[in-house]
């Protein structure tokens, strides 16, 4: 059971770290097709938004606390979904009466 649920989580943090990985570089690439001008005005916009009208420190954390919480919620899905599949493979022809597994 804990060799499953490690297994389940190593899993899970390797799937979102490739998904978080090719997320980085799709916007890289995209950055990257831009010409030097465009490039430029855009961090310039960017830039301008955020000194004239910067962010509240509580709209800052307000937004982490939820950012974090659906990080980890994707998360624990995640696990959830990889260790049931795992269980079924793993489990595929063991009987596990008698046994106190949860969700089993």
């Amino acid at each position: 059971m804990a060799n499953r649920n490690l297994l389940a989580r190593s899993l899970a943090v390797l799937l979102l770290g490739i998904l978080f990985g090719y997320y980085i570089d799709y916007d890289e690439r995209k950055a990257r097709r831009l010409g030097r001008e465009q490039y430029l005005a855009g961090e310039a916009r960017k830039f301008d938004g955020s000194i004239s009208d910067p962010t509240p420190f509580a709209a800052m954390v307000v937004g982490a606390v939820l950012v974090i919480g659906l990080f980890v919620l994707v998360y624990e899905i995640v696990v959830m979904g990889i260790s049931v599949a795992l269980k079924s493979t793993v489990g595929a022809g063991k009987s596990t009466a008698g046994t106190n597994i949860p969700f089993s």
